[in-house]
């Protein structure tokens, strides 16, 4: 039966650091949810995912499961399954045996063992290599063997720590189908460590995005990829990256002003300024947020194509705007050569503070949608 995760204001520090791996973490995972975890290398995911495992002690605050403190919980008490990147297969043994093995070590009766190994290797699509060795696997056998190995103990929750990055490109798209039908089939609450972000927004129900140790958002996909609350989390989610360009924010004639740092400014005669005073900040766009058109208009900006990568039913482009680079993702079968002339207008951007990273508004159209 899934169980709930909570995590209360949790720190780590490791001995002889200055600084935390963790700081201040809290969210909490609703029974059968699928979480993720994601950012950048050494933002402290792994180290949580092991704090919540038992593996590390936490400095400080509270991790519960199902209401119930765990912190001094030994990990085979805590009601857990645990996969990591490394497969740590037992090589003399079948992978029956390495499936069965803790089932073996709990005292577990023999009839029960395969009747539970023989189940989660059908749901993970394993059964016909049962009585192979692990050296006759291929590697995305081998994690399916880890990940069962996990399963079998029909644990209340499933902590996978980045399971798919040592598969190719072909292998990892087939396990992340794998594992979003697993989540569902066993309906564990599960948590997943990954670095990355498209592996996260197609498996998680939410995503925890850290930094430094902190947390930064915790949203759905869509809120994090639509809403994004600062600078990093803008800059992290989406591929390709949003276009973060340094401006000033201003006001004109009672109408908003973008200053670009190439002495370039920009009015929107059409928007009232929202700003009192001029902020220093972060225009940013999502290259799927800017439009071509044929002929100038009113709410159009005059571009220069510098090059263009065709993609299939879309094309990468980058565009100068008076000194300003620009990445656009448009139709494929537009036809735009090097130095071409196109006028461009955004959908929706964002602005961001400088200081901070926090962001200040959206527009949507031109539209102010927040404002903080």
């Amino acid at each position: 039966m899934a169980a709930s995760l909570e995590l209360r204001n949790v720190y780590k520090l490791y001995p002889r650091r200055s600084e935390h791996s963790v700081q201040g973490l809290s969210f909490t995972c609703y029974p059968g949810e699928f979480v993720a975890i994601v950012g950048p290398s050494g933002c402290g995911k792994s180290t949580t995912l092991r704090m919540i495992a038992g593996l590390e002690t936490v400095t400080s605050g509270d991790i519960l499961i199902d209401g119930k403190r765990v912190n001094d919980l030994e990990p085979h008490r805590r009601g857990i399954g645990l996969a990591f990147e490394t497969y740590s297969l037992y090589p003399p043994l079948s992978v029956f045996e390495n499936i069965a093995f803790n089932l073996k070590a709990r005292g577990v009766p023999s009839e029960e063992i395969r009747r539970r190994v023989e189940y989660v290797a059908r749901a993970t699509g394993i059964e016909p290599y049962l009585q192979m060795k692990p050296a006759q696997l291929s590697g995305g056998q081998k994690q399916r063997v880890n990940i069962a190995r996990a399963i079998v103990r029909e644990p209340k929750i499933l902590l996978l720590d980045e399971p798919l990055s040592h598969l190719d490109a072909g292998e990892r798209k087939q396990m992340r189908i794998e594992l979003k039908r697993l989540h569902e089939e066993f309906g564990m609450t599960t948590v997943l460590v990954t670095h990355d972000q498209r592996e996260a927004m197609s498996l998680a129900d939410r995503i925890v995005v850290m930094n430094e140790g902190v947390l930064q958002q915790f949203d759905t996909a869509y809120q994090l990829y639509a809403e994004p609350v600062n600078y990093f989390v803008a800059s992290f989610i989406g591929d390709p990256g949003m276009n973060l360009i340094p401006v000033v924010f201003d006001h004109q004639d009672q109408h908003l002003a973008i200053r670009f740092e190439s002495g370039w400014t920009y009015v929107d005669l059409e928007t009232p300024a929202p700003l009192s005073q001029p902020v220093s900040g972060w225009l940013g766009v999502r290259p799927e947020d800017i439009a071509l058109h044929h002929r100038p208009g009113p709410k159009t900006v005059a571009a220069a194509v510098k090059v263009s990568e065709f993609l299939g039913e879309q094309q990468q482009v980058e565009l100068d705007i008076q000194g300003v680079a620009l990445r656009a993702l448009v139709d494929g079968d537009l036809t735009l050569d090097p130095g071409q002339s196109v006028a461009i207008s955004f959908r929706r951007w964002y602005a961001f503070d400088r200081l901070d990273g926090h962001r200040i508004i959206e527009f949507t159209e031109g539209i102010p949608a927040a404002a903080r």
